[in-house]
């Protein structure tokens, strides 16, 4: 993200003082209507007021009619006004945050300019570390009231928050990230193996702010935050465009524009795990909640207040979706696609896929000695349904069931809702022990 704040730092103190003089002589010609506009009203009430008499009624009204419309035109640029003034509270902040995003970069030529404004932050050997005071350095209701038009990519940013510590420069999914070890006993002979009881193989963040907890999950203890520029991720893995859920599948590698925010004391750790990223810490919380917003709204881009399934300002929201749609993105939730319903049957499967692959690579069962090996697993509960239907599906895709056998199976688990577990396993094992015995009879014949 250092790329980031070069591109924003270059923006400097002329270009800030330049959009205020702008913005400056906008309110002083707002003003100057404001008041000539207010003064022709406040006279045109008076010689309504002195209109009287049957004859003048028709006069009265059309300067009235003019007032009403009058006094809207005056709505309008007294609204003009405080949007400007709004405005030029924004780039102020912006001109004191410059110092901040030059001492990150390393662009800063004095110490003293940065300590003025962050007199809480320090930079020591190379090292940028936020405290809570930085969280609240600036006022975020400028950002809720003002409106912002998303035209492309390059204004978001990615958040992610997790407890695993990337390493190497990668954040890995669940899946691959959670391995347990384990393993099942077959006539007498152990074997182990590798499988993960988390399914899911996308990775998640938000976009331009951290991800509000909910009914579903919880990031607020969160120990670190991975920030990445959006243009800088793995766009051709993207499976869902969503502001508060925006997701990729497969493990992400972290670019050198991103940030790592962590804990103080874990800064040289995560450094030496990550040697290409860009580390800040924090110091005086537990978590890295707020501290990622901050450093979004330091690298320049626009923050967004968060609610549990959305942006606060809907109108911004909308203009990121149609930009995503734009671009050939997917909108929506995470709930109910292909890759939610894959984790769901995954879920219960896992381990005994992992099985099965010991069993088939081994040549451990055939017709002969079904059933024993059918006892043999039942007894280690080496399945425990969660999701018939789509756990039926994945067995058959990888050839463990076939077609027909398939359709029976959903059609009973439709009509009794019953445990298939028995059922799985015993049908799963006919199929290996049916594609044992062609495999010997077509080396008997080859001989």
């Amino acid at each position: 993200m250092i790329e980031r704040y070069n591109e924003y730092v270059k923006k400097d103190n002329s270009e800030y003082n330049n959009h205020l003089k702008r913005l400056r002589g906008e309110e002083f010609t707002l003003s100057d209507e404001i008041k000539k506009l207010s003064e022709l009203i406040s006279n045109l009430e008076k010689e309504i007021s002195n209109t009287k008499g049957i004859f003048k009624k028709n006069k009265k009204s059309k300067l009235e009619k003019n007032v009403i419309s009058l006094k809207e035109k005056l709505n309008a640029l007294e609204k003009q006004l405080k949007q400007n003034k709004q405005e030029q509270g924004l780039v102020e902040f912006r001109k004191k945050e410059f110092g901040l995003n030059e001492f990150i970069s390393g662009n800063a030529t004095s110490q003293s300019q940065f300590v003025n404004i962050y007199s809480t932050v320090r930079k020591k050997d190379g090292e940028v570390i936020l405290t809570p005071d930085d969280i609240n350095l600036i006022s975020m209701r400028y950002f809720e009231e003002l409106d912002h038009n998303y035209t492309s990519l390059n204004e978001f940013c990615w958040i992610h928050k997790t407890n695993y510590l990337p390493q190497n420069s990668v954040i890995k999914t669940t899946n691959n990230s959670t391995l347990k070890k384990d393993s099942v006993l077959i006539n007498g002979e152990s074997y182990e193996y590798e499988y993960s009881d988390i399914s899911r193989n996308t990775v998640h963040g938000a976009i331009n702010s951290e991800v509000s907890s909910h009914e579903y999950g919880s990031w607020d203890n969160c120990k670190y935050a991975i920030i990445i520029p959006f243009i800088d991720m793995p766009l051709n893995n993207l499976k869902n465009f969503n502001v508060v859920d925006t997701y990729f599948e497969g493990d992400i590698k972290i670019p050198s524009s991103a940030i790592i925010l962590c804990p103080k004391e874990e800064m040289k750790k995560v450094k030496e795990n990550n040697p290409n990223v860009n580390i800040v810490g924090y110091t005086g919380k537990s978590n890295v909640t707020d501290f990622a917003n901050r450093i979004v709204y330091l690298s320049g881009y626009r923050y967004e207040t968060v609610e549990k399934h959305g942006w606060q300002n809907l109108t911004n929201q909308k203009r990121a979706e149609s930009v995503a749609l734009n671009n050939g993105f997917s909108i929506g939730k995470h709930s109910g696609t292909n890759e939610n319903i894959k984790e769901r049957a995954l879920k219960g499967l896992k381990k005994f896929v992992k099985i099965l692959e010991i069993i088939e690579n081994n040549n451990l069962v055939n017709t002969n000695n079904l059933y024993d090996i059918f006892n043999q697993l039942k007894k280690q509960n080496v399945l425990k349904s969660e999701d018939s239907i789509n756990e039926i599906k994945y067995l058959e895709k990888l050839e463990y069931i076939d077609s027909n056998l398939a359709t029976k199976l959903k059609q009973v688990v439709m009509e009794n809702d019953g445990n298939l577990d028995d059922v799985l396993i015993m049908e799963s094992l006919k199929t290996l022990a049916n594609k044992s015995n062609n495999l010997n009879n077509t080396t008997k014949k080859s001989l």
